[in-house]
């Protein structure tokens, strides 16, 4: 029998030795958002507000803040558009009235009349003061227009409102009602406008919705906000202005200069389409007397740099700090089918140091506008190569003790070693004050055959110096080391933005460069074209965390928003791939041949979780509420077999619950599917321990062959935690821990 000895060998090297971000190349993802409030200039004594964004320089600055998107975007250009009755005998005429003799009640008594005042636009007056019970009972006009109006259209209401005829039993049912009617397949949409105070109908404007003319009209909202209220029909006209845009995905209708979104359930919604098609619009006027202009609204072109926002403000950067030249972006809706879009720019004042932010909006549609959310600049980091000056254990100083332990979660790795040397020959070890990066190598050889493998990269945490009283002329130098997290713990979303709308992939290489990792030290598999979530809503933040947010805290929330894991290997090299799965072939087949091996020891346990485990153990009922503002999002996941089927390999008997409510990136469906399915794997665990198997790691698969320990024979178990030493005896041990897959 060949004599084994297990083999150790460290290397300690400069803490600078994978890279260094130094002064001059630290990164900066500045990000500026377009929010309705105010910054008071420091030094300013008057202590006016500024605002952070000027969009009110002269005539040059097109653009206006949203502040229900917290966005900025062109101008609407408010006008009347003159409206002219359809004349068959002429085939001229845009408005063409309903025929009144098809439909009850419908008088028609239009005609084209001008407004007092500017601009002298044709309105259309409905000068029938019947009043109305109802929408069935009662007198009202109608007119629709003879050509389409284009996809999601904006438009200007102006209705000049007379009080109805009050002698008349049957005056309740006074409104005002735009219609966008669309295609069968965006639905049609409405927006009635009543007059307050008139018994017996609704009080406030009204938002419908229906797919076909054949169907009822659903009542969407109400603006209940008592400024929406339309003000009370009296003997003198009442002047109403309404306003209605579509911006994505959001309905902003400003009441009489109050404006209101709206965001449409996603199930009201064409993917990658308009929200309203285009088609023709219907105005209709009920039970009252009313002059009306309806005009679409317009957006300037920028194609002259006529339609741009700079910040009030210039941003002051260190170059001592951040080097190079900013690449910019600027996260923005732009409408479907359209050239639409917002750009970002930068401006110099004074120096170099000192950066305006500027977006300019570009676009050939006079209908339809980009909003901006976001002004981006991003001064990349550079990491230079670093000092190497390895150290290796060798000679006299040799590696007496070396254990450490990884796990699945692959961060927050250990290792203790345990150097002994002459006791003279302490002051010749280089000075290693901490941190520096430590590569520890270990298994077994037995004379013909060596099996070594890397067990841990990390840095040192601290050290310590012993004199043992049996050998008073050696000396003993312990090392305790952490992995990359030891680093990466200790760094701040200081100088990090939102990373919604990157790709997965180039923002965890951003994140991890900005802490000092070069790109060496980094390994993405997967979809590279995985996109990070925005928020349903782009004008809600997501992923914007506080300077004061550890960067792996960072981390986790945006890898798990895209169903990835993370960590940091043996080897030191960062990680972002999707979850492990089984491909087919176990990395090491246990059964009692090699348990039963001469210089290969195994000590097997295989355990059945109950309820002793606690709240981490086995479960097989999984409810899930995350919270979604005001809308919640819940999911309910069951194993009935464990519950129900005796011949189940999970079968307890029982339903065991987990519940998890609050917040999380993922939906509510994805999270129970993955918290069932990690605690359905706790039914069984198995534990072996060897000597050897330095090559064996966690996420390695072990299929099960071993007879006497209670587990089918082919069950498939993945390595969740390695522990493992070389001793100053000779000995390399390793202990798994085995979290069940499958039993055939």
């Amino acid at each position: 029998m060949p004599h084994i000895r297990a083999v150790c060998q460290a290397v300690i090297d400069h803490p600078h030795a994978d890279g260094l971000a130094f002064d001059g190349g630290l990164g900066l993802l500045q990000q500026f958002r377009f929010q309705d409030h105010f910054e008071t200039r420091p030094g300013d004594l008057s202590r006016h507000p500024v605002a952070e964004w000027d969009t009110a320089s002269g005539g040059q600055y097109n653009v206006e803040v949203i502040p229900e998107l917290n966005a900025v975007g062109p101008k609407g250009i408010l006008r009347r558009d003159p409206m002219t009755l359809y004349s068959p005998q002429t085939d001229l005429g845009e408005w063409v009235p309903s025929n009144h003799e098809s439909l009850s009640n419908c008088s028609n008594l239009w005609k084209e009349a001008y407004p007092l005042g500017h601009p002298r636009a044709l309105c259309l007056f409905y000068y029938d003061s019947r009043g109305a019970y109802d929408a069935e009972v009662g007198y009202f006009g109608e007119v629709t227009s003879r050509t389409d109006w284009p996809e999601d259209p904006g438009f200007r209401l102006e209705a000049y409102r007379y009080a109805p005829n009050p002698t008349l039993p049957n005056a309740r049912y006074s409104y005002v009602e735009v219609q966008l009617l669309g295609d069968s397949e965006t639905g049609q949409w409405s927006l009635a406008l009543p007059a307050a105070g008139v018994e017996g109908q609704a009080r406030y404007p009204r938002l419908g919705w229906r797919l076909s003319p054949e169907d009822e009209w659903q009542v969407l909202r109400e603006f209940r906000a008592g400024p929406h209220e339309t003000g009370a029909l009296r003997q003198k006209p009442f002047e109403q202005v309404v306003l209605w845009e579509i911006i994505d995905g959001h309905l902003r209708v400003n009441v009489d200069g109050r404006p209101v979104v709206y965001c449409v359930p996603a199930n009201l919604r064409v993917a990658d389409g308009p929200l309203v098609a285009a088609g023709p619009v219907r105005l209709i006027v009920y039970g009252h007397a009313a002059m009306v202009n309806l005009s679409p609204i317009r957006y300037p072109d920028g194609r002259d740099s006529e339609c741009a926002v700079k910040r009030a403000q210039y941003f002051a950067v260190d170059r001592t700090l951040f080097g190079g030249d900013p690449s910019l972006a600027a996260v923005a809706w732009q409408p479907a089918g359209t050239s639409a879009n917002a750009g970002a720019s930068l401006t110099t004042v004074g120096d170099e140091d000192r950066w305006v932010p500027e977006v300019l909006f570009l676009s050939d549609d006079p209908y339809r506008r980009a909003i901006a959310y976001l002004h981006e600049m991003d001064f990349l980091p550079v990491v230079a190569e670093g000092e190497s000056d390895p150290y290796e254990t060798q000679g006299e100083n040799v590696v007496v003790d070396a254990k450490g332990e990884l796990t699945a979660d692959w961060r927050d790795a250990e290792c203790r070693l345990v150097l002994e040397l002459d006791r003279d020959a302490v002051g010749d070890l280089p000075d290693w004050k901490g941190n520096n990066k430590l590569t520890v190598d270990a298994g077994w050889d037995d004379g013909a055959t060596t099996d070594v493998a890397t067990q841990f990269t990390g840095y040192l945490a601290g050290s310590v110096h012993e004199r043992p009283a049996s050998h008073p002329h050696r000396a003993l130098f312990v090392l305790n080391a952490r992995d990359g997290f030891l680093r990466l713990e200790r760094k701040f979303w200081q100088y990090l933005g939102s990373f919604a709308g990157w790709t997965l992939e180039a923002a965890f290489t951003r994140v991890l460069n900005q802490c000092g990792v070069p790109d060496a030290k980094i390994a993405f598999t997967g979809d590279s074209d995985l996109v990070i979530p925005h928020a349903p809503r782009l004008a809600e933040r997501r992923f914007d965390f506080p300077e004061t947010t550890p960067v792996p805290r960072g981390l986790d929330r945006l890898v798990r928003a895209c169903g990835y894991q993370w960590g940091v290997g043996r080897d030191g090299v960062w990680f972002c791939r999707p979850p492990i799965e089984y491909g087919g072939e176990p990395d090491f087949v246990l059964d009692d041949e090699t348990a039963a091996a001469g210089d290969v020891t195994f000590a097997l346990r295989a355990e059945t979780v109950g309820a002793a485990a606690g709240g981490r153990g086995f479960v097989n009922s999984v409810f899930v509420r995350l919270d979604r503002g005001l809308e919640q999002d819940v999911s309910w996941w069951r194993d009935a077999g464990s519950h129900q089927t005796p011949e189940a390999e999970s079968f307890i008997g029982d339903d065991w619950w987990h519940v998890f409510v609050g917040y999380d990136e993922q939906s509510a469906a994805t999270l129970a599917e993955r918290i069932l399915a990690d605690r359905l794997s706790r039914r069984k665990m198995l534990h072996f321990r060897c000597s050897g198997k330095p090559g064996l790691f966690p996420d390695h698969f072990v299929q099960v062959e071993a007879t006497g320990i209670g587990v089918p024979s082919g069950s498939l178990f993945r390595i969740i935690r390695k522990r493992w030493q070389a001793t100053h005896q000779g000995d390399f041990t390793t202990e798994f821990a085995c979290r069940w897959v499958s039993s055939p």
